[in-house]
């Protein structure tokens, strides 16, 4: 769709007739990008029911999945509520719609939220890569902070810039109209940012971790996941960000919401493929071990005993924690860290309550 610009008062019936086109086109635009965004969401969505039936509902715990669904709910995005349009010079702007203003406040609250939930996905899985120490989580949780409320802050002065002006053609142009304000781009550096930065982090520990201890299935598994999650992410929060700078492209995108489906969604395919490793790896161990003729230690992930298991020159201590439903791995005699921070990985989710 064309930029134009159009004179501030109406001279003429067919310049406002374009005007109602032009706003017509913007509303299509945006329930084209919003369906595709719902559309893009369900299909993850039931292509990954059984995998989410059997990691995900059967705990207690909350998933980004949920929050996403409500954030693109169909009754939610209806055209009364989520049409929002960028258009030029229509109405007079003395009248303000504070209705329309304080949806938009909700609606980018809530990306917010969403985004949030996401974030905090990404960084107890970088923190499990470095054996939780307890500086990096720190470092992690400042730098999340250090984009989160900048952000806030940019998005409610954005949404009190706005331009709001009342529809007095609402069987022709249902829903809020909105003239978002030129530096609706800026909340999307702040996504470009964090997740360079999560991702250099966890690239540099899985090199290091793969030069000094190999490279294992579950580190090899870690990094393809976490490497298509980056590719998706940033190449969405681009798209967005080049959208934004558009006329044309502005209020389709940021209305629809699409920036957070393709990041719930590769989230949600990030947790599920190392719910399915883990499941992969427990039916090998116990295979392995209906083999062998003596087991030499075989134990859940969900037991709450303790004990101590002495073999040869190594020695295994287990203690579980009933407080936390997991448990703790330390090898005496030759060190085994590798090992370690691949336990530290698979059991955050139990010390958490967050799928990881």
């Amino acid at each position: 769709m064309p930029t134009l610009s159009f004179p501030p008062v109406l001279e003429s019936t067919e310049v406002l007739i374009d005007l109602i086109a032009h706003a017509h086109e913007a509303a299509e635009a945006t329930r084209c990008v919003t369906l595709a965004a719902c559309t893009l969401f369900l299909y993850d969505f039931i292509t990954t029911i059984d995998d989410e039936l059997r990691h995900i509902w059967s705990k207690e715990c909350y998933s980004d999945r949920f929050g996403a669904s409500w954030y693109n709910d169909p009754a939610y995005i209806s055209n009364d509520v989520r049409l929002f349009l960028s258009i030029p010079n229509l109405f007079t702007y003395s009248s303000v719609d504070l209705s329309c203003k304080n949806i938009v406040l909700a609606y980018s609250y809530t990306s917010i939220m969403v985004s949030l939930n996401i974030a905090v996905v990404v960084i107890l899985r970088c923190w499990a890569l470095y054996d939780r120490k307890p500086w990096v989580f720190k470092f992690l949780v400042f730098f999340l902070m250090l984009m989160i409320l900048p952000c806030i802050y940019v998005v409610t002065k954005q949404a009190n810039d706005n331009l709001y002006p009342v529809i007095t053609l609402p069987e022709i142009l249902p829903g809020c109209i909105v003239v978002y304000s030129s530096y609706a781009w800026i909340p999307y550096t702040f996504a470009l940012f964090f997740e360079s930065m999560v991702f250099s982090m966890m690239l540099y520990r899985t090199y290091v971790i793969t030069q000094k201890y190999g490279n294992t299935r579950l580190i090899w598994r870690l990094m393809i996941d976490g490497t298509l999650y980056y590719v998706a992410a940033i190449a969405a929060v681009i798209f967005c960000l080049g959208a934004a700078v558009s006329d044309s492209l502005r209020a389709p995108v940021i209305s629809s919401g699409l920036l957070v489906s393709i990041l719930s969604t590769m989230c949600s395919r990030m947790i599920l493929s190392l719910h399915n490793f883990t499941e992969q790896e427990q039916l090998q161990r116990l295979g392995a071990s209906d083999m062998a003729p003596v087991p030499i230690f075989s134990v859940s992930l969900k037991l709450a005993t303790s004990g101590t298991y002495e073999q040869g020159f190594k020695k295994l201590e287990h203690d579980g924690s009933a407080e936390y439903g997991g448990t703790n791995f330390k090898v005496g005699g030759e060190a085994d860290e590798c090992s370690e921070i691949e336990m530290n990985v698979l059991r955050v989710s139990d010390r958490t309550g967050i799928n990881v």
